[in-house]
């Protein structure tokens, strides 16, 4: 049976403070285990996930000028 899960690339940007990296990187290790290709680059990935802190300010604003500079949708993939 084939795994889905291997069909799709994923990738994260985290911001903040250091538990919230170390959240990002738990999370992306259960994704991998669960058949996700992890990537490091944006235009590599099909998912990109923004990890990001919702208290300390500079995190807040950082995730807003990321969010709005990301070309959506990605056309690479149709079928997301």
């Amino acid at each position: 049976m084939t795994n889905i899960n291997s069909n799709y690339k994923i990738g994260m940007i985290s911001l903040g403070c250091p538990k919230n990296q170390v959240d990002g990187e738990i999370l992306l290790e259960k994704l991998n285990s669960a058949g996700f290709q992890i990537v490091s680059e944006i235009p590599d990935s099909d998912i990109m996930i923004i990890n990001t802190c919702g208290f300390i300010d500079a995190a807040k604003q950082s995730r807003k000028r990321l969010t709005l500079s990301l070309k959506l949708p990605n056309t690479k993939r149709q079928d997301l």
